[in-house]
């Protein structure tokens, strides 16, 4: 990392956004041109190819969360967040694999699913959340490093059902658990 005085100050300087393509879904959530940082969300598996070294750069990982649980006489407990981890250093020019693992899929009647793993190249690997439980009504904090992704569902209710007519049964359902995400970010 670079570092400049002003006025005997020490100012330490990142190495800007880095050079890349990424043949998968992402936003470019702050270009760093006003607030001086810059983030690049990953929000599909995709190849991420670098074609000058990022120094100063943080790549942030969170795995799928889980679905909420549900069963019909009770409410059920919220799915777990994905799993959060994180690289401080540089990365080289190369090519980058990324996985974004997916939420855990909407289940009826019994404990949510566990959310899918994200990964990025083999430096990162970030597991899913869990699913809820299908009897406990749990309600929990959530968090996520960009916007819902990685963040469990939330449980299931009574109002969540769905009623078949040509059966006469009501199900009761757990919501699906949101995606994983890698977010890079840096000074510029």
């Amino acid at each position: 990392m670079g570092t400049a005085i002003l006025h005997n100050r020490v100012i330490k300087k990142g190495g800007g956004m880095p050079e890349y393509t990424f043949d998968g879904t992402h936003t470019v959530i702050n270009d760093g041109s006003e607030s001086g940082t810059w983030q690049i969300a990953l929000t599909s598996t995709g190849t991420l190819t670098l074609t000058k070294t990022a120094k100063g750069i943080t790549v942030k990982a969170q795995g799928g969360g889980g679905s909420g649980g549900a069963y019909s006489s009770r409410n059920g407990s919220d799915g777990k967040d994905g799993e959060i981890v994180s690289y401080e250093g540089e990365l080289a020019v190369g090519i980058y694999a990324v996985t974004i693992g997916a939420g855990g899929r909407e289940r009826y009647d019994t404990s949510g699913s566990k959310g899918g793993t994200t990964t990025f190249g083999e430096l990162l690997t970030a597991t899913g959340g869990d699913g809820g439980a299908y009897n406990g009504g749990a309600k929990l904090e959530h968090a996520s490093i960009y916007s819902t992704y990685g963040m469990g569902a939330i449980g299931g209710t009574k109002s969540h059902h769905s009623y078949n007519v040509d059966t006469g049964v009501t199900r009761y359902y757990g919501p699906e658990g949101f995606p994983g995400v890698v977010v890079l970010s840096g000074k510029v």
